[in-house]
């Protein structure tokens, strides 16, 4: 039988055969390795893929060049370059859109109004690691104007910096924290009353400040700031001095304590200041406001309180603000008083011809023409001879009038009146008339002889009347002296806000201020606020006074990073509206009337409340 060709093969070529095999299951496992590593590489750049693309949602696209990388991004709707070597631009801005409804405690009667209460637009920006700048400006839609709201340069140089252009003054939370991010649609009316030292200055200022990080952040900042009014001994401008300082005591997950203080100081040098309040609603008038006063110095002291746990929020604040006036004793000074002067007896008066305008007839001089009357007289004999030297007047009738000492003539009523002596001419006998012919006219020989003695005589003359007695004059009372009182103002607000859907309220600790909230989930975040505010206005050289109230409850819907809703409703009330009457000196002898009808008081200040219901819309990006 014969046997397989393999069979026959020598021991040797089998020994081969075996190396081979051998050599080639080492050859297969290397190439299993092999293509492990490759997957295993594969697996990682597809890791690294989608990390990049992640970020690039986050970052926006970038673009290399031999220098440096530039980031382009465009979260949160605006625009972001960002270098790879520190320098940063950005573009944002704010639209906010208010409704107002208002009943008459704002107006004459219960309106509503609307307004684009802001449209700013922001460029910001970093140059390296120390320098940056803002400038924003505000459109006046009203108007068709745009004006600079914001715009500074910042040096940084971790803790300190140091600013220069137009910027916020130091004092206060509410006015620190950013527009967008406060919890009611107005800020509060201590806010609003200390205007003058709180908020933006005409032009700008300079300051120094520090803010620092970790367990307990705080900042300080002292500054000097132009005061928007001019000094008027050389036209100059006016700088005030400001300062606040702040910490932030971190307690336990997002719970914290802010505490600050501020004040501010500026010599007004004679200008007017006053204090107002729109009392809540923009849209409308101001339902309280003194009259300006001649100022010299204004000073603000304020302290600051919040604390945060979670999605909780408590803050509250007092101000005070004292303006002296340039002479606050002379502001509510006595007046002089002058009595009405002695009664003025009756006094006869000529009656003038009036024609049918009202107006007095004038004769061919210019002269006023007298309303004329008819009387009767009786010649008397005097029983002195007539003296021959003494000319008589051909021209008149008047035995008075002619120099005959020998007659005069003395009126006589004899009850007959004018209607009666219409018939006759002036000169004639009374009672002498006679129309023989019966031709309507008064016969001519019935004039008389002037030296008749005893007939009695028609005269004429112009007609009189006696004018009113007065009693006396109007009393004399002094104006009301110079607007120069003091006005002094202590005010606080407490503020209660709650994140339904569990979101806690940003904030910055190199400003101090509070932040945006900033939502969890897509259907955004939802906030609710409780505010009461309170704001007593004395004005002690005058005894004047008032009492201003305002309850704020909102709500806040953060539909997501750029959208913002809120709803307010407030109740306003000015009270407590003082009236003082006026005082005033008199001579020796003299007293001055109680009841005299002058009294100091607020110049809008009506004792009254008010509600209103106002909504906002903003985008911010």
């Amino acid at each position: 039988m014969a046997l397989p060709a393999f069979a026959l093969a020598s021991g040797e070529e089998i020994n081969h055969l075996k190396r081979e095999n051998a050599e080639m299951k080492q050859m297969l496992m290397q190439m299993q390795e092999q293509l492990q590593e490759v997957m295993m590489k594969t697996n990682a750049m597809q890791q690294q893929a989608k990390k990049a693309a992640k970020e690039g949602d986050k970052k926006g696209g970038r673009v290399k060049s031999k220098k440096e990388d530039i980031t382009i991004s465009t979260t949160g709707g605006g625009i972001k370059v960002k270098s790879s070597k520190g320098n940063e631009f950005k573009i944002g801005g704010r639209l906010m859109y208010d409704y107002d409804s208002y009943d008459d405690f704002w107006a004459s009667d219960d309106a509503d109004d609307a307004e684009i209460r802001r449209s700013r637009i922001t460029l910001s920006g970093k140059s390296g690691k120390n320098w940056s700048y803002k400038f924003t400006t505000n459109i006046d839609h009203e108007d068709n104007e745009a004006n600079v709201d914001t715009g500074y340069l910042k040096y940084s140089s971790k803790p300190m910096y140091a600013m220069l252009g137009k910027y916020k003054r130091p004092g206060m939370l509410e006015e620190r924290t950013s527009s967008k991010w406060i919890s009611t649609i107005e800020r509060s009316i201590i806010n609003e009353l200390s205007g003058a030292v709180i908020g933006k200055p005409d032009f700008g200022g300079i300051s120094v400040g520090f803010a620092t990080k970790g367990d307990m952040p705080m900042s300080g900042v002292v500054g000097v700031y132009d005061d928007q009014v001019d000094d008027p001994d050389d036209g100059g401008n006016i700088y005030g001095v400001g300062a606040r300082f702040s910490i932030m005591p971190k307690l336990s997950g997002d719970s914290f304590i802010h505490a600050g203080a501020s004040f501010y100081t500026v010599d007004y040098k004679g200008n007017n200041h006053r204090m107002r309040t729109r009392m809540g609603v923009h849209t409308t008038g101001r339902p309280f406001e003194t009259d300006n006063h001649e100022t010299d110095d204004i000073n603000q002291f304020g302290v600051e309180l919040a604390y945060v746990n979670g999605p909780f929020s408590l803050q509250g604040e007092f101000m005070n603000v004292e303006s002296d006036g340039t002479d606050n004793a002379a502001c509510g000074a006595a007046g002089t008083y002058t009595p009405g002067a002695a009664a003025i007896p009756a006094m006869e008066e000529t009656v003038y011809q009036m024609d049918e305008d009202g107006d007095p007839v004038l004769d061919d001089a210019g002269n006023k023409v007298a309303e004329m009357e008819k009387y009767l007289v009786m010649q008397v004999a005097t029983g002195e001879p007539d003296d021959p030297s003494t000319a008589d007047d051909p021209s008149t009738t008047d035995i008075n009038e002619n120099i005959d000492e020998s007659v005069k003539e003395v009126e006589v009523d004899l009850g007959v009146s004018q209607e009666d002596l219409e018939g006759y001419e002036v000169g004639q006998s009374f009672g002498a008339v006679a129309d023989a012919d019966d031709d309507g006219t008064v016969d001519a020989d019935t004039t008389v002889d002037s030296t008749a003695v005893g007939d009695f005589i028609v005269r004429e003359r112009a007609l009189t009347r006696m004018t009113e007695a007065k009693a006396k004059v109007d009393e004399i009372f002094s104006d009301a002296p110079a607007k120069t009182c003091d006005i002094e103002m202590d005010g606080f607000y407490l503020q209660a806000a709650y994140t339904l859907t569990g979101e806690t309220r940003g904030y910055k600790g190199g400003s101090g201020a509070f932040a945006a909230i900033k939502p969890k989930n897509e259907g955004g975040a939802w906030e609710v606020v409780a505010r009461y505010e309170d704001a007593d206005i004395d004005i002690p050289g005058r005894s004047l006074s008032a009492d201003l109230e305002r309850m704020v409850l909102g709500v806040n819907w953060y539909v997501n990073k750029n959208v913002k809703f809120m709803l307010n409703y407030v109740d306003s009330e000015v009270d407590g509206c003082t009236e003082t009457a006026r005082t005033f000196t008199a001579d020796d002898g003299v007293t001055v009337p109680t009841d005299h009808g002058h009294t100091y008081k607020i110049k809008k200040c009506n004792n009254d409340d008010g509600q209103a219901f106002s909504l906002r819309g903003q985008y911010v990006f």
